[in-house]
């Protein structure tokens, strides 16, 4: 019955195709990337500093949560996969490892790790790689046939796909690739830098503005845009924003516009509100963490705090998920007996319910009969009561009547004295 029943089910199986979506003229030519990423790396996180701090508090975070491991239904944080996260290299440890890596993943929407062996074949190290250096060689049966990362020089070294580790983000228009969250707000990032040149500009020369030329006499038509043709060659760009237009042969006069912008003068704090809530959205970065303006003008200590676990609940927490889902998929097969690897995330503090919370809910399910007096300590923890007992001051409204058993209760002899309350047992004196 099962040759029969075997037999049948490979006639009758559909086979998935092999193609994987891969055209037939990108299979086996190395995939450039579809964006610029020194341009990124320069101008957004180097060159402004909504974007570099939002990164950055991101990255950071790399410092708090620590990895562990599944056996079976057991998570340990002890074992060979934990001391190669800890020590990936001889150069870096946990948190600069994963630091690097989340400032790689937005900046580029990649980040690569090289699974480096030892003669048995065992992984020993891992190393990051640019991920501007890197490029995805695709394959028509498996998807990826090898990553080439270039040196410099035309010059490229092939690395097997499977000694890649690969952090993508989603991407709808790339097989390969991930999306940069560089991508979404570069027009923006352009504008807070043209705005913060400007006013730097401004600055260096003197206080002195580009103003309106009036001319008294009629101009014609290529006249006119002979001069607007000269003026856009000679001011285009930061340095000729506040050059003087000099003209001769016709009378003129020149008004700078320093009259007409009004008692705020440069400053215009709406636009810089939008772009400092438009350049931190992608990231998921509250505005009061990074200290931006609009975040700390609009935002008390209580509601920095409430932003720090929302932060962490809704942005990191998801994140640190992403970052493993890559480990499991390409590392954990690499060491016997390990299920599955995870960030542990119980230690994180803004995670953490507040202690006096904590003291309020335990009460309280102390006194609704829901937990007992010696759960509720262990609840908050503290030591179990020793046998001789301890002397306790409990307010009468926590005495409650004693429930020893919440199954069936055997019927008691009424000749027998009552039992004595609980919390005079555990030395208690109401």
């Amino acid at each position: 019955m099962g040759l029969i029943a075997s037999t049948f089910r490979s006639l009758t199986a559909v086979k998935a195709p092999s193609f994987h979506q891969v055209p037939t003229w990108q299979s086996g030519i190395p995939q450039p990337m579809s964006l610029n990423y020194e341009a990124f790396a320069r101008e957004g996180y180097s060159g402004n500093e909504i974007v570099f701090a939002a990164i950055e508090e991101i990255s950071s975070s790399a410092s708090e949560p620590r990895m562990h491991v599944r056996k079976g239904k057991e998570w340990q944080r002890e074992g060979p996969l934990i001391v190669l996260i800890d020590r990936p290299n001889p150069f870096m440890d946990r948190y600069a490892f994963w630091a690097t890596v989340l400032m790689y993943y937005h900046i580029a929407g990649n980040a690569y790790a090289l699974k480096v062996r030892s003669r048995a074949g065992k992984v020993v190290e891992l190393w990051l790689l640019r991920p501007d250096r890197v490029r995805i060689v695709p394959d028509a049966t498996n998807f990826i046939a090898r990553y080439d990362y270039m040196i410099g020089g035309g010059v490229s070294v092939p690395l097997a796909a499977t000694d890649v580790i690969h952090w993508k983000k989603r991407n709808p228009l790339n097989d390969y690739y991930g999306m940069s969250p560089l991508t979404v707000i570069a027009s923006r990032i352009d504008t807070d830098n043209y705005m913060r040149e400007f006013i730097k500009s401004y600055f260096l020369n003197a206080g002195v503005p580009g103003g309106i030329l009036s001319v008294k006499q009629e101009l014609s038509q290529d006249a006119k845009d002979a001069i607007r043709d000269r003026f856009r060659g000679t001011f285009a760009g930061p340095r000729g924003w506040h050059e003087l237009l000099v003209l001769d042969n016709a009378e003129a006069t020149f008004t700078a516009t320093t009259a007409q912008m009004g008692q705020r003068g440069l400053v215009v704090p709406e636009l810089d509100e939008i772009n400092e809530a438009r350049l931190a959205m992608p990231f998921g970065v509250p505005l009061s963490i990074i200290g931006a303006r609009l975040g700390m003008s609009s935002s008390s200590y209580g509601n920095r705090v409430s932003d720090r676990e929302g932060f962490w609940d809704e942005t990191l927490s998801p994140l640190y998920k992403e970052l493993a889902g890559p480990m499991n998929l390409s590392l954990v097969p690499e060491f016997t007996g390990v299920d599955e690897i995870a960030f542990d995330l119980s230690d994180v503090r803004a995670l953490q319910e507040d202690v006096d919370k904590v003291h309020t809910r335990v009460l309280k399910d102390v006194e609704g009969g829901l937990m007992s007096f010696e759960e509720g300590r262990l609840a908050l923890g503290l030591p179990p009561i020793p046998p001789n007992g301890h002397r306790l001051f409990v307010p009468t409204q926590v005495l409650v009547t004693p429930v020893e058993d919440l199954g069936e209760q055997p019927e008691m002899d009424p000749t027998m004295p009552p039992p004595e309350p609980v919390a005079s047992r555990n030395g208690a004196h109401p």
